[in-house]
C-alpha cells in the first residue's frame, strides 16, 4: 500500500503555512490521507508533542476506520476516544499556559472550547445518521474538521507557545515530581 501525506511546509519564522498533499489510492481504491508528524509542528520536544502525535494517530486511525465499512459502534468508540484524549491534552496545555502566564491563554482557550463544542455537535449529528450513506458522509465531515483543525492549530496557533517552553518545561518537572509523591490536586495558579 502506498501512504499518502499532508503536512507543511514552513517558509520562515513566522511559519507561513503552505499545504502539500500527495494523495495516492491504497490497495482498495479509497483515497487515503493520513497525517504524517512533521519536525516542523514540533511544539516543545516534551509532552505536548506526545500529545500532538497521539491526536494524530487517533485521527489516522478514526479515517483507517471510515475505510472499513465500519460499524456504528466502532465510529463511536473512537470518537469518544477522541474526544476524551483532546480535552485531557487542552486541560494539560491549558495548565501550563496558566503556569507561565502565556499571554495568548484566553484566545487559546477559546479555540479548544469552539473544537470541543463543534466536536459534540458533530458527534450529535453522527448518531442521528444511522443509514449507510449518511453514516459515510458524516464520518468523512468528522475526519476533515479533525484534520483541517489539528494541522491548522498546531501550526497557526500551538507554535505560538516556543518562546515559552523551558518555562512550561519546569512546570512539567514539578508537577510531575508532585504527582509522583503522591500529591492529587496540583494546583496551578489563575490566569491573571
Amino acid at each position: 500500500m502506498i501512504g499518502v501525506a499532508l503536512y507543511s511546509c514552513c517558509d520562515n519564522v513566522k511559519h507561513d503555512v503552505k499545504w502539500c498533499l500527495l494523495a495516492v489510492n491504497n490497495h482498495c481504491g479509497v483515497l487515503v490521507m493520513p497525517i504524517l508528524w512533521r519536525k516542523e509542528m514540533s511544539v516543545d520536544a516534551s509532552t505536548i508533542d506526545d500529545d500532538h502525535k497521539l491526536l494524530i494517530d487517533l485521527i489516522n486511525s478514526f479515517e483507517a476506520v471510515i475505510n472499513q465499512n465500519p460499524t456504528i459502534a466502532a465510529l463511536d468508540r473512537h470518537l469518544l476516544q477522541l474526544r476524551h484524549y483532546s480535552i485531557e491534552h487542552f486541560k494539560r496545555e491549558e495548565a501550563l499556559q496558566r503556569a507561565v502566564h502565556y499571554p495568548f491563554y484566553q484566545a487559546h482557550a477559546r479555540e479548544h472550547s469552539d473544537l470541543v463544542n463543534r466536536l459534540e455537535t458533530i458527534i450529535a449529528h453522527r448518531t442521528a445518521a444511522r443509514s449507510g450513506r449518511d453514516l459515510t458522509v458524516v464520518s468523512r465531515e468528522i475526519l476533515a474538521l479533525l484534520k483541517e483543525w489539528l494541522v491548522e492549530h498546531i501550526l497557526r496557533t500551538d507554535l505560538r507557545m516556543r518562546p515559552y517552553v523551558a518555562q512550561m518545561k519546569a512546570h512539567q518537572r514539578k508537577m510531575a515530581a508532585l504527582t509522583d509523591q503522591g500529591a492529587e490536586g496540583v494546583s496551578l495558579p489563575p490566569f491573571p
